[in-house]
Parts: structure tokens; sequence; C-alpha cells
């Protein structure tokens, strides 16, 4: 009877030591365990954002100059902030489908926007075999590298979820809106950035309205 009680205080007395240093490891690990977790599917953040100069418009002959952040940075369309740009959207048409596009003068953009304001698609063909891909397959989704005022974006957003990369402030201003007009926001993810592998500055453009 003396052993047994004698076992049992030490037990207690062990108890009472060896809790808190079990808790401290077991909290250590399951810590270790979920940061190689995270940053093997890319959910840790950076320490120091990379920030990429971009210059985007011209403000009374002076480039108006940027900086975008290297971590994604998404745009909400119905409170996009385009810097007072102003712009026009016409109606598009392509197979069948109807939706705002907002685009630039003919004189700035004589190819995607001098030919919607002539009636014409550009690259209607491709955008078209595009479209029908992705109606073949629900589960397909569409990434739109420079996604520019939307041609590929806007109609696929009818079609499937489409991620839409596009660092020009005014191209971005443009799809921004377009998307709001269209009601396709919750189809659409605006990423207003460049993409690249490596950190750099560059010069984007001179046109002007």
């Amino acid at each position: 009877m003396l052993f047994v009680r004698q076992n049992l205080m030490m037990a207690i007395r062990c108890s009472k030591y060896c809790v808190v240093p079990l808790a401290v490891t077991a909290s250590i690990v399951v810590l270790w365990i979920y940061y190689i977790g995270a940053a093997k599917l890319g959910l840790t953040k950076s320490k120091s954002p990379v920030a990429t100069t971009v210059y985007t418009t011209e403000n009374r002959g002076q480039l108006f100059t940027e900086s975008i952040s290297a971590s994604p940075n998404v745009v909400l369309p119905a409170s996009f902030d385009s810097r007072n740009e102003t712009f026009d959207c016409k109606t598009a048409v392509l197979m069948n489908m109807t939706f705002p596009m907002c685009h630039y003068t003919a004189a700035t953009d004589q190819t995607v926007s001098g030919l919607l304001l002539r009636g014409i698609y550009y690259e209607a063909d491709a955008v078209s075999r595009f479209l029908r891909v992705l109606g073949f397959d629900r589960r397909l989704q569409l990434v739109d590298i420079g996604a520019n005022i939307g041609l590929y974006t806007l109609p696929a957003a009818r079609v499937t979820q489409v991620l839409a990369v596009e660092p020009n402030l005014r191209s971005m201003s443009r799809l921004a809106n377009a998307v709001d007009l269209g009601a396709v926001s919750s189809n659409v993810t605006l990423i207003y950035n460049a993409v690249s592998n490596v950190q750099c500055d560059f010069q984007h453009g001179r046109a002007s309205d």
C-alpha cells in the first residue's frame, strides 16, 4: 500500500513539472509544421516586398511615375482609382454575346480600339476559339496576362472565372470600368501589376488621348 502511494505521489509531482515543457514542445512542433506547409504553399509574406517603378501616363508632357509592389495588387472594379482618366465605352459583340468594352481613341490605339470603333472585334477568331474550349469544360479558367482593355477577359468572364493581369494604369482603368459595367465582377479577379521573375525598372508607354 505504501509502495502504491509513493508511486502515485511521484506521478503527481512529475505531472506538475512535465506538463508545461510538453505543452511548449508540442506548440513549437505545431508552429514549425504550419510554417513549413505555408512556405510550400506560398502563403508566407515576404519581409521586404520588391517595388518596381512603372511609367504609365503623360501628365502635361511629363511622365507619371508609379511604384507597384511585387506582391499582388488586387483591384476592386467599382472603386478603382483611375486618376481622373476619362474614356468612352462601347457595346462589343462576339459569339452572340454583348458586353461593354471601354476603349482608347482611334488615334491612340489604332488596332484594338480603332477596329472596335468600326464595329470589328480584333482577333475575333482566336478569342472565339478560346471561348469554345472554355465552354467544353466548366472546370477550365482563364489567366489573361497583359489583359489590356479586356479583349479576352470580358467575353471569357461570361463563360468562366478569369484572372486578369495588367500593369498599365490607363488600360486597367478601362478594364475595371468595363468589368463593373458588365456586372461580371464576381467572375473576374483584376491584378494591377506587371509579371516578371526579376526586379526591374521600365518605361511603359507615352501615348495620350
